[in-house]
């Protein structure tokens, strides 16, 4: 293989025109195209998911268990997409041209990663806080606009994470107040029908005694019954009055950033690295083409030549003094070429 390397290499230096054309071509390309491509800044934002010091696990709002899934179809939707890519001017003609790729390409460049969740096991009563850490990348051409995108981006999960519970418990509060309203009036009204009864009885005699005693005990066991669920409901909403009370005071989940970087993927190049990109590019186009440029060579050189095309080969004379006098080459060099 060295050996056909070398006869290549020789054959291809023989037309050194072909050899330098298209490696200086290729080399001009690569290194234009690299100069004039715009620099590539990568945003990160850094949030942390964690829990309060609270006393009650059980009782303590919980995060979703999948929370990339949630930030990207939740926090991240459509909508709020491209109210965020119109603000800050975000591929303007792509957006005005074609709104739902737009859109999907803009959410496909937002990196979402969730590393160390803990919320995926459940608390027990005396185990340290859970957390999970979430980080939001994008890249773009502008340094200012792309950190400016990805805080706000940052934003709108945090202010999103506090709508959601806030609504979720003034939902569950509004619904169990109703549901406490109704046990307690069923409740009372059991309670003023057996003190109905119980007044009745006092009067009767016979039969008509014995049946109001009965209609007691059966509403003193439905009763007992409702006051179960009064009791059951009041814990339920001594649980979210403890809840709403832990967010407020922040001992509930609590989603904040904590760190933030901007990384230059793709730099503007010095003179000097495009001058060593040009070099490394000359140097492998070289290679290339005097491997393509050799190799498909057919003229003949040399006996060998003879031997590979299958010729005759009747003998060969080497150089000698004179060898050139009366030669195609001599003869229409400039020099005999002048008188």
């Amino acid at each position: 293989m060295a050996a056909v390397m070398r006869q290549a290499l020789s054959r291809a230096l023989r037309r050194p025109i072909r050899l330098l054309v298209p490696a200086l071509l290729a080399t001009a390309a690569v290194v234009s195209a690299r100069a004039l491509l715009p620099p590539t800044y990568q945003a990160t934002l850094y949030l942390r998911l964690s829990e309060g010091d609270v006393t009650r696990p059980g009782d303590a709002p919980r995060p979703p268990r999948a929370i990339r899934e949630y930030i990207s179809a939740v926090a991240l939707s459509r909508g709020r997409v491209e109210q965020l890519m119109r603000k800050h001017g975000w591929s303007t003609q792509y957006l005005a041209r074609n709104p739902e790729g737009a859109i999907e390409d803009f959410r496909g460049d937002i990196e979402i990663a969730v590393e160390r969740n803990y919320f995926l096991y459940e608390r027990r009563q005396g185990d340290p806080a859970r957390t999970a850490q979430v980080s939001i990348s994008l890249s773009g051409p502008d340094a200012e606009k792309t950190r400016a995108v990805v805080h706000e981006i940052g934003q709108i999960i945090l202010a999103d994470q506090t709508d959601q519970r806030r609504v979720q418990l003034e939902q569950a509060r509004d619904l169990l107040a109703a549901q406490l309203g109704v046990a307690r009036a069923r409740s009372n009204e059991i309670r003023a029908t057996i003190d109905r009864l119980s007044r009745e009885t006092a009067g009767a005699g016979g039969s008509r005694s014995i049946g109001l005693r009965a209609q007691i005990a059966a509403l003193e066991v439905q009763g007992l019954s409702a006051l179960d669920r009064v009791a059951a409901l009041e814990r339920r909403a001594d649980a979210i009055a403890f809840t709403a009370a832990a967010e407020s005071r922040r001992l509930g989940l609590n989603f904040e950033v904590f760190d933030e970087s901007l990384e230059t993927r793709l730099p503007r190049l010095t003179p000097f690295q495009l001058a060593r990109l040009a070099a490394v590019v000359l140097a492998v186009a070289l290679l290339l083409t005097a491997a393509t440029v050799g190799s498909f060579d057919d003229r003949i050189y040399g006996p060998q030549d003879l031997e590979a095309s299958g010729l005759p080969l009747f003998g060969a004379v080497p150089r000698f003094p004179g060898d050139d006098v009366g030669a195609y080459r001599t003869r229409i060099s400039p020099e005999q070429a002048s008188p």
